[in-house]
């Protein structure tokens, strides 16, 4: 109980919440220094651990590792699976850049046009 206290009193739920959040940053680190396959180990961890209404962060990552392999197909499904939020415009952006990515510019013009009206 005491260490949940102390927990709360930085704002984290949970200790399962803070392993979420200390995986995201691990992959993030493993992005960062292009070791792909230990941040998608870390992802699989964060999205496991994550409440249904918690998976946007660690689904936004899991996209971006797919990205960084050059698995465009991949990443846009979970970029489409990612429930709509506070960071939908985010989400669009993304959307947009991962078209442009893929030379598909009307499409990316869409996404672009739809996340600046969100904002």
């Amino acid at each position: 109980k005491e260490l949940t206290a102390e927990l709360a009193k930085y704002g984290f739920r949970s200790q399962a919440h803070v392993r979420v959040l200390v995986s995201m940053y691990k992959a993030r680190q493993f992005l960062v220094v292009d070791h792909v396959k230990a941040a998608k180990r870390e992802l699989k961890v964060a999205v496991a651990g994550s409440a249904p209404n918690d998976l946007e962060l660690p689904l936004f990552l899991k996209a971006y590792a797919e990205y960084v392999r050059d698995n465009f197909h991949k990443s846009h499904a979970l970029l489409a699976a990612v429930p709509n939020g506070p960071n939908r415009a985010l989400t669009l952006n993304n959307l947009g850049c991962l078209h442009v990515r893929c030379q598909k510019y009307s499409a990316a013009a869409l996404f672009f046009r739809r996340a600046v009206q969100e904002m």
